[in-house]
């Protein structure tokens, strides 16, 4: 190259928004895409977020502890609330200053390689209850019906592409999702209500994040159902269905986070207490011994001084028990045990 070519300013890059990356993005790039991709509703910026996914958790594993691709492990944990994170470098073309992380990372990968990801030594750093963990059916030793060539389902494709490009472009504005943040609030108070009578912190630390996962996983799906509506009025109403939705999602969830974590989460705690290390059903004791200690048949009253617990916690129990089919309601005020243990 000639001097008067070398002597030219270097080309600048298009302001393209970049949304998709592979596990092996340079972190500068990552970053720097990440900070350019900001649309407008309004008069309100906000910021879209990125988006990575990858077949196969071992290898996303592999690459987060070095070369492109290292501490992406600490933005995992800070993208869950759009946290703040920093890097700071003398170089003048990398990216320094704060950022806040938005970004989603999905994964498909066994049992094994999620137990490489979560393990009881990095328990304590949140990741568990930042990750929805939706095991895939067996396959039961059944294999896929032999054919000589692929069918492609091209309008399948095309309907999912559709639904894309429809709630990620045009589903702009505040969505009327506040009677799913009520449905979820109780959802966790109820739950919460017997983990206090258990004095079960494990359990706790489960609860706490299941009620973001129902709204988030439920709302495209109820975006859909109301789309004719939303695209008249600019809102719409949400029915029982959407609310069905979203509580099996948070049960999922919640069923998901006790079996893949739970035991984790019950050696946290039992280490923190210098206790030794139990399995099982030890926190449900308390709980067994309070719905034995009930007559035949009862009421609130009975239930605060079995379970040790206000008016407001009893209440929320005996709903639970009644929902779960441990109890019955006999007449008003008046219950009766259907069930000798729960």
């Amino acid at each position: 190259m000639s001097s008067k070519e070398q002597k030219k300013e270097a080309l600048k890059k298009p302001e393209v928004i970049v949304r998709v990356h592979g596990t092996r993005t340079a972190n500068g790039v990552f970053i720097e895409d990440m900070n350019r991709a900001v649309d407008h509703v309004g008069q309100e910026e906000i910021h879209l977020h990125l988006l990575t996914f990858d077949a196969e958790l071992d290898a996303s594993t592999a690459a987060s502890t070095g070369g492109q691709w290292i501490d992406k492990s600490t933005m995992e944990l800070k993208a869950f609330h759009n946290e703040e994170d920093n890097q700071q470098y003398m170089n003048a073309d990398s990216v320094s200053g704060p950022f806040n992380v938005y970004w989603n990372y999905v994964y498909t990968g066994t049992p094994l390689s999620l137990k490489r990801k979560v393990t009881e030594q990095n328990f304590g750093s949140g990741l568990s209850t930042r990750l929805a963990c939706i095991p895939f059916p067996q396959s039961q030793f059944q294999m896929m019906e032999l054919r000589r060539t692929s069918r492609v389902d091209h309008e399948a494709d095309e309907e999912m592409k559709t639904w894309a490009y429809r709630l990620d472009g045009d589903a702009r504005g505040e969505l009327p999702l506040w009677p799913l943040v009520e449905l979820c609030h109780q959802w966790a108070s109820d739950r919460m209500a017997i983990a206090a009578v258990n004095q079960d912190r494990a359990d706790e630390l489960l609860i706490k994040r299941v009620p973001y996962y129902g709204i988030a996983v439920s709302a495209p799906f109820i975006m859909m159902r109301h789309w004719e509506e939303w695209k008249k009025t600019g809102t719409f109403e949400v029915d029982d269905n959407d609310k069905a939705l979203c509580e099996l999602v948070l049960d999922m969830q919640y069923r998901c986070q006790r079996w893949f974590f739970g035991r984790y989460a019950e050696n946290y705690f039992d280490n923190m207490m210098n206790e030794s290390l139990q399995r099982g059903c030890r926190h449900n004791n308390r709980m067994q011994q309070a719905y034995m200690m009930l007559p035949e048949t009862f009421t609130i009253e009975d239930i605060e001084k079995a379970f040790g617990v206000k008016n407001d916690n009893a209440k929320k129990i005996c709903q639970r028990l009644e929902k779960e089919g441990h109890l019955e309601r006999v007449r008003r005020g008046e219950y009766k045990k259907i069930s000798k243990t729960i």
